[in-house]
């Protein structure tokens, strides 16, 4: 003799859809509320604001970020004034983008031994109206590809490039 009884479908029972829609808006709500309180982070391109606040500072960009490793610093037509910034202290970014200047040549300078450290993003001055001048050391921290327009210069003041991982630049 069985004893065992049916499982009863939906059918049968219909309070039990109703019940499993109920606890998947639970948990659904309980995801988007969890996920308020954890900070987006996802990178953008940093714009250079038109001012001679140093690269390192929130207010040098026109999203008002920190620049990280992960972002890539774009000095376009926004950069007006002057063509000359400070790095402020040592940079990690994933990348130059170096475009149409408003102004003559554009300038990073730095002081006191500070560092760039450029990720895979490489820099990029196909786009460049002027020469561009970096005073800091360059450190790699990926292999990357450097593209400078015909006509153009790119300037590394400090003691060139580094590539303590072996890393490359074509």
């Amino acid at each position: 003799m069985n004893t065992a009884s049916p499982t009863p479908d939906a059918s049968e029972n219909p309070t039990r859809p109703m019940k499993m829609k109920s606890l998947i808006l639970k948990i659904a709500a309980a995801v988007v509320a969890i996920s308020a309180l954890v900070p987006y982070t996802d990178a953008a391109p940093l714009n250079k604001d038109a001012n001679v606040i140093a690269l390192n500072l929130a207010g040098s960009w026109v999203e008002a970020a920190v620049p990280t490793s992960a972002d890539t610093l774009i000095f376009s037509s926004g950069w007006t004034t002057p063509a000359q910034v400070q790095m402020g202290a040592s940079l990690d970014v994933a990348g130059l983008q170096l475009g149409t200047l408003a102004n003559a040549n554009g300038r990073i300078s730095s002081t006191g031994g500070q560092t760039l450290t450029l990720g895979s993003g490489g820099i990029d001055m196909s786009a460049a109206n002027n020469n561009f001048r970096i005073d800091p050391a360059i450190v790699l921290s990926a292999n990357q590809t450097w593209s400078i327009a015909s006509g153009r210069i790119l300037n590394l003041v400090a003691n060139g490039v580094t590539s303590p991982g072996g890393f490359k630049a074509t």
